[in-house]
């Protein structure tokens, strides 16, 4: 993003009181593009409101778009999601260097954790749909 978008970005978007958790985790169960393509496994990223527990982002990424930058643009759809800048992002200790740039440029506190509980306990209520 240029700074020239990110400057008209910040103007648009304040600043809202929500913790979110972004969480980015492997789907599990594989799949294909086509017929023969080699299966993987596809990463999600979702975004989770810490107090209401509420889903507020998700976007599955296939081969072609697994990278930094693209989870890093994921930041900035969440927040025209929600129609604003969260107060914190929380992010897993081995993620939170694709975000920290984003994080700072947007004035947002990013705190890393071991763990993400509500992403976990998400992730987990879909894998048990998938037996």
């Amino acid at each position: 993003m240029s700074e020239l978008e990110l400057h008209s970005f910040k103007k648009k978007y304040n600043k809202i009181n929500r913790a979110i958790e972004f969480g980015v985790k492997l789907l599990p169960n594989p799949i294909q593009e086509n017929e023969t393509d080699r299966p993987y496994l596809p990463t999600v990223l979702v975004g989770i409101d810490r107090k209401t527990e509420m889903v507020l982002f998700h976007e599955i990424l296939d081969l072609s778009n697994n990278n930094d930058t693209v989870k890093q643009h994921a930041v900035f759809a969440l927040i025209e999601q929600i129609q604003g800048v969260p107060r914190e992002l929380w992010v897993t200790e081995d993620t939170a260097h694709i975000f920290s740039n984003v994080a700072k440029e947007l004035d947002i506190k990013l705190i890393a954790v071991k763990s993400l509980p509500r992403v976990n306990n998400l992730m987990k209520e879909m894998r048990a749909s998938y037996r």
